[in-house]
């Protein structure tokens, strides 16, 4: 009998250790899974201490976190060589360059009730899937993105560069529009500048 209890906690250790196995894999996945409706969820490097939010509403910036949840009014900004993801709650992805400064919107035509609003930002998006209905918007022009993988950059006057890689991303203001699709290139300064 003194082998059977002794093999019998060996079977309850190692269950015991895979159980805390299989929990710390949930965790980790839950951290990088899609976050909910009407949110966005920021990523962090380690090591990213330059990154700050401002909830809506709040005069004050506080540091982000990893995991962090933005809403609509929420702002974002990363200071000097800083780089963080933001989480779509459709899959979509961006990395968001340094000095940016960027502001979750509410968007109700959409499917996800968000848009972004770019005060100065370096972005890449990468989305795979269903077409995702995001909106971006600077000070004088708006994004409607379609496609799946472009560059976005503006600055502080509102001066809008777009670089489609795979897909299609409508730019317009108020002189017109532009569909952009794999490969072409578009700014956007008193009007509408297809390269």
């Amino acid at each position: 009998m003194p082998g059977n209890t002794m093999l019998r906690s060996r079977y309850l250790a190692i269950g015991f250790m895979m159980l805390v196995t299989a929990w710390t894999l949930v965790a980790q996945t839950n951290k990088t899974a899609n976050p909910p409706a009407s949110t966005f969820r920021v990523v962090l490097n380690s090591g990213n201490t330059n990154v700050f939010v401002q909830r809506s509403g709040a005069s004050a910036w506080d540091p982000a976190y990893d995991g962090q949840l933005l809403k609509a009014g929420d702002r974002i900004q990363t200071r000097a060589n800083t780089r963080i993801v933001l989480l779509g709650p459709d899959g979509a992805t961006l990395r968001v360059g340094e000095f940016s400064d960027l502001e979750i919107q509410s968007e109700p035509e959409s499917k996800s009730g968000l848009s972004l609003m770019a005060y100065r930002a370096r972005l890449y998006f990468f989305h795979r899937g269903n077409p995702t209905d995001l909106k971006l918007r600077t000070r004088t022009a708006a994004a409607a993105v379609r496609g799946t993988e472009f560059n976005f950059q503006t600055d502080e006057s509102g001066v809008a560069q777009i670089a489609v890689t795979d897909g299609s991303v409508a730019l317009s203001n108020e002189s017109g529009a532009v569909l952009l699709h794999n490969g072409e290139l578009a700014a956007r300064q008193k009007t509408l500048i297809p390269d």
